[in-house]
Parts: structure tokens; C-alpha cells; sequence
């Protein structure tokens, strides 16, 4: 996770300077765009939220540990319907229905799991949600780069053929690609971290 936090931060940074580049060319909408993504959410403007959203009665939650833990604890436990979100790690966790790209007049685009088998590009059918979260992790995740060349379609092929991750690592050291000694391991504790989230329940509170 920290080297995804560093990841980033660098983007933020990039996109801070990227806005203004655009300020000084007189480009002003796309400045806006990059220093929207150069926000960094502080911990005070969290408060601040949470501070508003009680004088509006809105029930919040603050998370124990990953805001993504405890939203796809909500929504497998059915405390909500859905959820929204610009990240895809979020389909990972097995969150039946995820809205992404929502915008200020709530149009968005949803995503469900049951309609992953009707993908045209991909053949989820036959797919398990184990071999799903492991294409996910393989791919790239907050908790584990992915190896250099791989991405979703290749995690995606070397899944479907061999079924776990572990003989999938086997096969692409086989093949002479270059993957880190402690690889398998940090994919271990990456599925754990998906498999077992610190989470805060509302009903036992």
C-alpha cells in the first residue's frame, strides 16, 4: 500500500504542475481538471464533512482502516444498494453493483457482477469470484504492482488456463519473464488483505 500512496502523491504532484501549465496557456478547463485530481483529502476536510453531513442528519461512518473495506462491507451485508466510486479495486471485493463516474446530476455508469459473463471482450463465463479477485490482484491493485507487461487481458488469459495464481507466477518465470523472489508472497498477504478486512459494523456496533 505505501507504494501505491507514493504512486499517488506523484500523480498529484504531475497533475499540480500539469494545472499550472494550463493556467499560464490561458486553458482554464483543463487546468481545473488537473487540480481536481491534484486534491489530496486531508483528515481536517474529512472532519469538516462528517461535521456537515450530521447538521444535515446524514449518517456517516468513518472507516477502521480502507474506506474500500467498509464499503464493500456495507454492501454485502445489504446496508446499502450500491456503491460509488472511481475505483475498480472495488469490483475486486465482490461489490454486486458499482456506480462509477457519477456526476453532479447523478448520471454514472453501473457496473454489476452478474453481468460480467455478458462481456464481449473478456470470457468471464466460468469464471469463480476467486479467480476474478486473483485477475484483479495479477493485474495491478492499491496492494500489489503488477509484473512489467502485464496487464488485464493477460491476467485475464493466464488465469482462465491455469486456474490459480500460484501456477500462473510458475508459468511466467517458465516463460523468462522477470518476477521480484518475494512476489508470490506479497500476492499472499494481498489476497488476505481483500479476503479479511478490518471493518466497522453498524448493526453490532
Amino acid at each position: 500500500k505505501a507504494g501505491e500512496e507514493e504512486a499517488r502523491e506523484r500523480s498529484r504532484r504531475e497533475n499540480r504542475e500539469k494545472g499550472f501549465a494550463h493556467l499560464r496557456d490561458g486553458n482554464t478547463a483543463a487546468a481545473d481538471q488537473c487540480f481536481q485530481r491534484a486534491v489530496d483529502i486531508t483528515p481536517r476536510m474529512a472532519a469538516r464533512v462528517i461535521e456537515a453531513l450530521k447538521e444535515l442528519g446524514v449518517e456517516s461512518i468513518v472507516a477502521p482502516y480502507e474506506a474500500d473495506h467498509e464499503m464493500a462491507f456495507l454492501a454485502k451485508t445489504e446496508a446499502v444498494h450500491a456503491v460509488i466510486t472511481e475505483d475498480s479495486d472495488m469490483l475486486a471485493y465482490g461489490v454486486e453493483r458499482v456506480l462509477f463516474k457519477m456526476d453532479h446530476a447523478g448520471n454514472g455508469m453501473e457496473i454489476r457482477v452478474k453481468d460480467l459473463s455478458l462481456n464481449k471482450e473478456l470470457n468471464f463465463v466460468g469464471f469463480t469470484m476467486e479467480h476474478f479477485l486473483e485477475m484483479c490482484i495479477l493485474s495491478g491493485c492499491d496492494y500489489l504492482p503488477s509484473i512489467p507487461g502485464i496487464g488485464v487481458k493477460k491476467a485475464h488469459g493466464y488465469i482462465r488456463r491455469f486456474k490459480t495464481y500460484s501456477k500462473v507466477i510458475r508459468h511466467i518465470r517458465l516463460e523468462g519473464l522477470k518476477v521480484d523472489r518475494t512476489y508470490e508472497a506479497r500476492f499472499a498477504d494481498a489476497l488476505r488483505t481483500f479476503r479479511h478486512p478490518w471493518v466497522y459494523c453498524p448493526q453490532q456496533r
